[in-house]
């Protein structure tokens, strides 16, 4: 049996105010059960849209958030082991000093002519040795009546020349190593009255190595006196390469101190 287009009309105004009442009904439910009904409709729908973890967007920022919370927190950490290491160096140092010192006092009441001689010169502990120092210097601690000036010549047992004092801050005075690597030093080779004047070149670690001319006298064992510390030693020749294709010899020199562990230097 087929409605009329009035009949039709009719059924679709009454249907729509029966969805009008039941949604009405509905908010009314809700409002009376305190969110029921709200709550059954986001956990029927959320699994469509969030999968089984209706929070899973909220959790995946929080996990930026924490990520973010722990690279501040390793950089604080790493901030203050970088302190730490810091504050080690200087206990180095001041543990370095004062044995130092001690070993000073101890010359001095024994009388070692060694270091400590009546001329002109002055006895200063080693404050860092070559192995803790850069770029081929050594420091040393100067106390309010040490006075040395830019320029001075430094000396280690038995006089041997190692160097001149090329900076003084406050209570500390840079001695930049003659055997510096790349430091050209004019040298006299061999006997000091009749010497070979050549120039040496630092290698580091107390190492020289110079070019002679192939005729010169020079022989394993000879010593390298420095133009800046006339009468002191700075290196012994060492090894000697001579090219019968060439005209020149290739020497290898070095000091005989230890740059790794002077405790006392004398500045002249």
């Amino acid at each position: 049996m087929t409605m009329s287009s009035r009949q039709q009309s009719k059924f679709k105004v009454f249907a729509g105010v029966l969805l009008l009442v039941a949604i009405v009904g509905l908010f009314a439910f809700n409002y009376k059960s305190d969110g029921a009904v709200t709550a059954f409709v986001q956990k029927a729908v959320s699994p469509m849209f969030f999968g089984s973890n209706p929070f899973a967007h909220v959790t995946s920022k929080g996990n930026v958030a924490t990520a973010i919370s722990s690279k501040q927190t390793l950089a604080s950490e790493i901030q203050s082991l970088r302190k730490q290491v810091d504050s080690m160096q200087s206990l180095v140092y001041e543990n370095a000093y004062l044995r130092t010192q001690n070993k000073v006092l101890l010359s001095l009441l024994s009388g070692d002519t060694t270091l400590n001689s009546q001329d002109s010169t002055t006895v200063v502990p080693v404050y860092s040795t070559a192995g803790l120092s850069p770029y081929g210097t050594i420091l040393l601690h100067l106390d309010k009546n040490t006075k040395v000036n830019v320029g001075s010549v430094v000396l280690a047992q038995n006089s041997i020349a190692i160097g001149n004092i090329s900076k003084k801050v406050a209570k500390i005075a840079t001695v930049q190593l003659f055997s510096a690597n790349g430091r050209e030093i004019n040298v006299r080779v061999g006997d000091y009255n009749d010497p070979v004047i050549a120039t040496a070149v630092g290698v580091g670690s107390g190492n020289f190595v110079l070019s002679l001319p192939r005729e010169a006298h020079i022989k394993e064992g000879d010593f390298l006196y420095s133009e800046s510390a006339i009468g002191h030693v700075i290196g012994i020749v060492g090894e000697i390469q001579a090219d019968p294709a060439e005209a020149t010899l290739h020497i290898r020199a070095s000091t005989s101190v230890n740059m790794h562990n002077l405790t006392l230097v004398k500045v002249i």
